[in-house]
């Protein structure tokens, strides 16, 4: 994982560098900084999966339970919203 890491902080430092060489605004050197601490989380979120003390069959039950149980709930949340865009939909219809 501090391998990880430092592959991380190497990437931003030469990324940054290339953005002030270039002359590129702060607001995208920002933007470029979040987007590497959103790689590194999704990075060492993934090899906390894989090295945790766990079979590989118990592992890729549990990622496919997570992933089912955040579909249903996307799914959950795309139905009612769009109960409520149709809601209002109808409304304005009628005036």
């Amino acid at each position: 994982m501090l391998d990880t890491l430092a592959k991380t902080a190497f990437v931003g430092s030469i990324l940054s560098f290339y953005k002030r060489a270039t002359g590129q605004p702060q607001a995208s050197s920002v933007m470029g900084a979040v987007g590497l601490v959103a790689a590194g989380i999704v990075i060492g979120a993934g090899a906390a999966l894989f090295f945790a003390p766990k079979t590989g069959a118990e592992l890729r039950a549990d990622v496919r339970t997570r992933a089912r149980r955040l579909t249903a709930g996307a799914s959950e949340k795309l139905a009612s919203v769009r109960d409520a865009a149709m809601g209002e939909n109808s409304s304005l219809e009628q005036h």
